[in-house]
């Protein structure tokens, strides 16, 4: 079950708050998100936190961050999740994305692939990404139309 009340306008800025409910048919693996997105000219942010009802007496807890910023044709973002109860971050990326025309995108991203399943070392730099891909696409004169380039670093 998930709902959602639409962007909103408070204190000269955009907002929307959701929240979901889920569970298997047996009303197992119980779930609860409630997040809230602020949206403006020149950034994005979707912050939403994830309890889990593992069992009994075990509860996962997770906050997800998920930010872009807007600067002419240019574009960083940065994605984020930390377990709370666990202390470490589960996974990260970051997106530098460049726009040279209404055709054309470039991005690259650093990626972790899928979620850690123990906290990584801070002073082994090489640990914080599995990955660099780098994506190039360009739309044709049909709007239906694209073409994607994806290149994958390891």
């Amino acid at each position: 079950m998930h709902y959602d009340n639409g962007f909103f306008e408070k204190w000269g800025r955009s907002w929307n708050l959701y929240g979901t409910f889920n569970a298997n048919k047996a009303l197992e693996n119980i779930s609860v998100k409630l997040g809230v997105i602020h949206h403006c000219s020149n950034h994005y942010s979707d912050n939403r936190l994830k309890i889990e009802f593992a069992s009994e007496n075990r509860k996962n807890i997770t906050w997800y961050n998920r930010s872009l910023i807007y600067h002419n044709k240019l574009t960083f973002g940065l994605l984020g999740a930390y377990s709370i109860n666990q202390n470490y971050l589960l996974k990260n990326s970051l997106l530098v994305a460049y726009k040279p025309d209404d055709k054309a995108s470039v991005f690259l991203r650093l990626e972790n692939q899928g979620f850690r399943k123990s906290p990584i070392k801070w002073s082994n730099y090489k640990a914080y990404f599995d990955c660099i891909i780098f994506d190039y696409v360009r739309n044709f004169d049909d709007k239906n139309l694209k073409l994607a380039i994806d290149v994958l670093f390891m």
